[in-house]
């Protein structure tokens, strides 16, 4: 024996158990490698959650140092009390009472919207009383043509009548609808309207009021142009009816949100403008009337309208965004990650905030109405946005809503020429005639001349000509585009000469 294997006898039993543990070691080392990447999870998630957010905060943080607004609550409007308040009146608070639909069996979901609103009675296009147009006709303040009343009613409609004059008919069809007609009418007088907000689910928040209170407007619209051209006799009765009518517009659309602001824009369209511009051309109310008038179109403010709607869009991506982030940080390992949203949310955020709310050539915060520019910079670029979870919110918040706001800056347009044609015939009623310059009517009729907030510049005011010496100043007009140079494209507010005809 040697005296190795004297020394150490076991040594070739050592040596088969480090064979027989290598294995063994190898396989712990496999376990740990494979181990990486989920204990990288384990780790990155709720670091990655905790980076983002602060980030986000951050960014918040220092745009509402600048005055910007982010959150929801302090975009809603201050409590009214119910007395005060347009939409808590029974005609439209029974808009938003869930009631059980006889075809409906017991224990299913109640309907949303009643189908025995009171409010229906007025829909009377939907009830056939009344038709609309078989051709879209043009606006009458940009064609200087009175409004056709009986292209409104369905054609055997004066024939069956008593009375074949369509403004008679018209009052006819609404005398049996009285009594919801002045209900709507009193609660237009109310001072404010603050609809409630769903605050958990601000984007899901009810409009149930807007679909029959869209169709009493239209209904409304052709009332007060029936007063209008019912004569002298029913003038101080149409003054008012439009002015109410022009309240219930603001007081009806006062609900928070995009759509809202999208209704008040048409309905104002619809019920202000054109009928504004038939009380002009017939000439039949006071001054006192135009002044409650001139009143009510100023409370019109579309730019700013737009500007709040858009944040109240925004804050409302933001509270629902962030409390899903709180949601699915508890759960780390939630596909997609919590953190992922709050990426899209702060992508979208400072996108919108830079082509939405801030003035790109100084950076300040907007307050007057968005820049249609950088709206469409902002959409075609979203549109170019590869599809993927972060992207996903920019796309859910960018709304495309470039084309409209060009419509609303139109429509604001015309509000001013409607400014300058009431203070016009403030004027003519003062004086017996125009005057030679919209100057002559500050500060008395105008506390001064809109202006365009591209160019600066008021409009022009064209005179009808006198074609004869010995014949009465005319009382024609045009008002044409901000700005344009004399001769180029359409007028924007046409008022014939000789007014009443």
């Amino acid at each position: 024996m040697s005296e190795a294997a004297i020394v150490n006898p076991d040594k070739p039993a050592i040596a088969r158990r480090k064979r027989r543990h290598l294995p063994r070691r190898v396989m712990y080392l496999a376990i740990a490698v494979s181990s990486l990447p989920t204990l990288a999870v384990i780790i990155a998630f709720p670091v990655t959650n905790l980076l983002v957010n602060s980030k986000w905060h951050g960014f918040r943080a220092e745009w509402e140092s600048q005055g910007e607004i982010f959150d929801l609550d302090s975009l809603l409007s201050p409590p009214v009390p119910d007395a005060q308040n347009f939409a808590k009146c029974d005609l439209i608070a029974e808009c938003f009472r869930p009631q059980i639909s006889p075809r409906r069996t017991e224990g299913s979901i109640p309907d949303n919207v009643p189908d025995n609103l009171r409010l229906r009675e007025l829909s009377l296009f939907s009830s056939g009383e009344f038709s609309h147009p078989k051709e879209k006709l043009p606006r009458a303040y940009t064609t200087g043509i009175p409004i056709d009343l009986a292209s409104y009613l369905p054609d055997d409609s004066t024939r069956s009548s008593s009375n074949a004059v369509p403004a008679d008919r018209i009052h006819e069809i609404f005398a049996t609808h009285r009594e919801v007609l002045a209900e709507l009418m009193t609660a237009a007088n109310l001072p404010e309207a603050r609809f409630d907000v769903n605050l958990n689910a601000p984007s899901r928040t009810p409009v149930s009021h807007l679909p029959p209170l869209i169709e009493a407007m239209h209904s409304l619209r052709l009332r007060n142009l029936m007063l209008i051209e019912s004569g002298a006799e029913s003038a101080d009765e149409a003054a008012e009816s439009l002015i109410r009518t022009l309240r219930l517009i603001r007081l009806a659309t006062a609900s928070e949100g995009f759509v809202s602001h999208t209704i008040r824009v048409k309905a104002f369209d619809d019920g202000g403008l054109d009928v504004t511009w038939q009380a002009l051309f017939r000439q039949r109310f006071t001054d006192s009337q135009w002044q409650r008038i001139d009143r009510e179109f100023r409370a019109f403010e579309f730019g700013p309208e737009l500007l709040h709607a858009l944040r109240f869009e925004r804050a409302a991506l933001v509270r629902e965004v962030e409390r899903g982030f709180e949601r699915r940080s508890s759960r780390p390992f939630s596909v997609p990650p919590a953190w992922v949203n709050l990426s899209g949310l702060m992508d979208y955020a400072a996108l919108t905030q830079r082509f939405w709310f801030t003035d790109a050539a100084n950076g300040r915060t907007l307050s007057d109405g968005p820049s249609l520019p950088q709206l469409a910079a902002i959409e075609a670029k979203v549109a170019k946005m590869p599809t993927n979870f972060t992207n996903l919110i920019i796309a859910a918040g960018v709304l495309p809503i470039h084309d409209f706001a060009v419509q609303s800056r139109q429509i604001e347009a015309q509000r001013d020429h409607a400014l300058i044609a009431i203070a016009l015939e403030r004027y003519r009623l003062a004086h017996g005639a125009l005057p030679d310059h919209l100057s002559q009517l500050i500060p008395e009729f105008l506390p001064e001349l809109p202006t365009s907030p591209a160019t600066g510049q008021p409009p022009r005011y064209e005179r009808a000509s006198n074609p004869d010496d010995s014949a009465p100043a005319p009382t024609g007009y045009r008002l044409r585009g901000f700005g344009d140079e004399t001769g180029a494209g359409d007028p924007f507010w046409v008022m014939p000469a000789g007014g009443i005809q």
